[in-house]
């Protein structure tokens, strides 16, 4: 009876602590995923910009990790002159934008399967110690294979300054962060973007579960 209560205590104090409020430093994650189904088997590109308000912005990144979907075309020249600015590495592997420079941009070829998702995770003094400086914004688009319009968006000419976009995250001055979505030609929104649990708040979840199971079980096998 003892050592029950002591599983049950265990598992009730770490749920506890997975439920309370996570450090500043562990960063804001984000999950995004675009339904690429109306281009599928097409050649593209993905292109991703995180660009400051202005020269005052407080210095914030951003890491790409997690990229899955359609097959990626690395030799195909960008359509944009990317990458630009202040941005290194290279999908699938991560990606990492800071916002110190004017234009931080990445752009790869990608021939389009049905769907692709990556997480997104925002960092960075802006994030942690905001000043309420001018924020930031991070915007994924989709641009055809010669790169004369952009896809799953109303806006394929890109007159409207965001319109273009599928998705942004704006990093606001007070250090929220503000994702939106933008609907296609049909008035659909082909992306969602989703706050995504840390790492570590997934391990102290399923810690607990696999406890609560283990008291759980104790207690049938006493019956």
């Amino acid at each position: 009876m003892r050592r029950d209560r002591t599983i049950l205590f265990l598992a009730a104090g770490v749920m506890v602590v997975a439920l309370a409020p996570s450090s500043a430093s562990a960063g804001v994650i984000y999950l995004i995923s675009v339904n690429t189904s109306s281009q599928s088997g097409q050649t593209g590109f993905i292109d991703m910009q995180f660009n400051p308000g202005n020269n005052t912005s407080q210095f914030a990144t951003v890491a790409i990790t997690g990229f899955t979907g359609g097959t990626l075309e690395p030799g195909l020249p960008p359509p944009t002159g990317a990458p630009a600015g202040d941005v290194s590495g290279l999908l699938p592997g991560t990606i990492t934008f800071d916002n110190a420079q004017t234009t931080n941009e990445y752009t790869e070829g990608i021939v389009f399967g049905s769907s692709l998702s990556f997480l997104a995770t925002f960092n960075g003094p802006a994030i942690q110690t905001p000043n309420g400086s001018t924020g930031s914004l991070f915007q994924l688009d989709f641009l055809n294979q010669n790169g004369s319009a952009f896809l799953f968006t109303a806006d394929p000419a890109g007159n409207n300054p965001f319109d273009f976009n599928v998705a942004t995250v704006a990093l606001n001055s007070d250090g929220s962060t503000t994702p939106t979505t933008y609907p296609d030609i049909g008035g659909a929104h082909d992306a969602t973007v989703t706050s995504a649990p840390e790492p570590a708040t997934c391990l102290l979840f399923l810690t607990a579960l696999t406890l609560l199971s283990l008291h759980r079980q104790r207690q049938i096998g006493v019956r």
